[in-house]
């Protein structure tokens, strides 16, 4: 106990020896207040060490997040791959908290967030759009042939390659379980969740990258590239839409990790130059690639 208060505590008995209600009303009230003070200063504490890390991290501000973000999508790579490649470029706006299971054994409860190991950023990795973006690509087209393709099998790689998605806050979700027969909850589980904005007010922002490259088609006809890649980039597309609606999230089911477009972008490499779309309308494609080109 501080020195200060057990010298309060002692003068205030010695000069007022049976006015218990005196100690017990100044004991509860520097209890209180030295409580107050203490979250404060727990608080600041906090405070100073999350901008520490995002100093380090060099995640300081929103600008710093958006030039982590165009490290990983290989925009200026494209005029190195082979015609016909492209790279589709799908903004999105969270819908729900996106939740995913890390592997951090030193964490406050037993359900972290996957963060990058580099940046301990929240991040939706490569493999997790792989998996879902089959999936949904699956229930559209579902041809065999056609999947082997794009996304490979123990015998090759597949033409896409997607990239990771960071974003910048965390919070905590609190799911109660009820007894089916006592109707009450059993015991609250504490989930991270990524994407929310201060105040739960609204939803952070991403952007979904995927890469296609016809590797197996060089030397080919490039008319024949033409009408393959135009095809698939409308099916990718379609795809991802239909990833977006079902959501990329651990607990889906229950509406976490919905997505909804807000931005789309498609470069082409044809085989003068890299042609550019908002759109994946076929027609729209036709125009910017056309086949006298």
């Amino acid at each position: 106990m501080p020195n200060e208060y057990i010298s309060t505590i002692s003068n205030i008995a010695t000069e007022n020896p049976n006015d218990f209600t005196k100690i017990q009303l100044w004991s509860s009230q520097y209890l209180v207040g030295k409580n107050v003070e203490d979250k404060k200063k727990q608080k600041e504490n906090e405070d100073e060490r999350g901008r520490n890390v995002k100093k380090v991290c060099g995640m300081d501000d929103s600008t710093n997040r958006q030039k982590l973000d165009a490290l990983t999508s290989p925009v200026y790579f494209i005029d190195n791959l082979p015609i016909g490649s492209f790279l589709m470029t799908i903004e999105f706006q969270l819908q729900r908290p996106y939740i995913s299971k890390g592997n951090n054994p030193f964490h406050l409860h037993e359900n972290p967030i996957l963060r990058d190991r580099a940046f301990q950023l929240p991040v939706i990795t490569e493999t997790t759009w792989k998996g879902a973006f089959k999936n949904a690509f699956s229930m559209i087209n579902n041809d065999e042939e056609n999947i082997k393709l794009l996304f490979g099998d123990t015998e090759r790689r597949g033409r896409l390659h997607f990239f990771p998605t960071f974003f910048g806050r965390t919070t905590v979700e609190v799911i109660n379980p009820h007894d089916r027969k006592t109707k009450k909850g059993t015991q609250p589980i504490y989930i991270d969740a990524a994407g929310v904005n201060n105040n739960r007010t609204s939803f952070e922002s991403g952007k979904f990258c995927v890469l296609y490259c016809p590797f197996d088609q060089m030397g080919g006809s490039v008319k024949n590239i033409r009408i393959s890649t135009l095809d698939i980039a409308h099916k990718v597309y379609e795809a991802a839409i239909k990833m977006m609606e079902l959501g990329v999230s651990g607990k889906k089911s229950s509406g976490y990790g919905a997505m909804k477009e807000s931005g789309l972008l498609i470069k082409i490499k044809t085989q003068i130059d890299l042609a550019e779309s908002k759109e994946v309308k076929r027609e729209r494609l036709e125009a910017i690639w056309p086949e006298h080109l």
